[in-house]
């Protein structure tokens, strides 16, 4: 019995063994990897994979980094995460027009209509950011977006901590469409502006900034400074400095 279970693990050895390839192998195979990784940056990791005879797509990254080839940006989107992420968002987000009018009364004093640039993703989302030193008002927004409330407030450099809240994306767009029979003025016409520049996803691929989208000359009571600094903002509240839009 020990003799025949040796001999099944020395049979297992030498498959392995076979199956993988010598070391002047892998160096002849090397500059073919490198000619076939730089022609496939636009197919998706797994097919690359496939198509080099991987088993799996982490031997495609090794290579790339091994020969200095930068990642795709394409291999990093998850447009079906994306959809997944647009049905849990209700279609009607505010039922009621007593809701409605509260949320439009806010956003008519207190909230930024701006845009948002991901570069990881190239493209730029609608958000509703509001930000206020009284937490319950902040609360109550967020009820009113189906979002959990803030958990504590964000340094404010030498002023006061805030209470902050943003919607972004689908959820923004749907928020606007239904607070906008409610708006006035030059913030009724920042709002038609974003509805027709984001839809119908929230959302518009490249890179536009605050100023490509509401112009100085149309919007004069929008901030100067309003989205002239940076590309990005984290996700993180606590690099709020580093915020693609500077707010009011």
């Amino acid at each position: 019995m020990a003799k025949a279970v040796a001999k099944s693990k020395k049979a297992a050895v030498k498959s392995i063994a076979k199956s993988k390839p010598s070391a002047p192998a892998k160096a002849a195979a090397a500059p073919s990897a490198r000619k076939a990784l730089k022609k496939a940056p636009a197919k998706p990791v797994a097919k690359v994979a496939a198509k080099m005879g991987y088993r799996g797509p982490g031997m495609v990254w090794y290579h790339m980094k091994k020969f200095g080839i930068p990642y795709p940006r394409e291999w990093s989107l998850r447009p079906h995460l994306a959809l997944a992420r647009q049905q849990r968002i209700p279609e009607v987000v505010i039922p009621t027009t007593i809701g409605r009018r509260w949320v439009a009364g806010l956003v008519q004093g207190e909230t930024c209509i701006q845009s948002l640039y991901r570069e990881i993703t190239g493209t730029t989302y609608l958000e509703l950011d509001t930000a206020m030193v009284d937490p319950a008002p902040i609360c109550k927004l967020s009820e009113y977006f189906q979002l959990p409330a803030p958990g504590k407030a964000i340094k404010n450099h030498d002023w006061r901590p805030q209470w902050r809240k943003n919607a972004q994306g689908l959820r923004a767009l749907r928020i606007l469409k239904e607070i906008t029979p409610f708006l006035l003025g030059e913030k009724l016409r920042e709002a038609t502006k974003a509805l027709d520049f984001f839809s119908p996803f929230g959302y518009h691929r490249g890179c536009f900034r605050n100023g490509d989208i509401w112009p100085r000359d149309e919007f004069p009571l929008r901030s100067k400074r309003r989205g002239s600094i940076g590309h990005t903002r984290p996700s993180s509240p606590a690099h709020s400095s580093k915020a693609t839009a500077s707010r009011r």
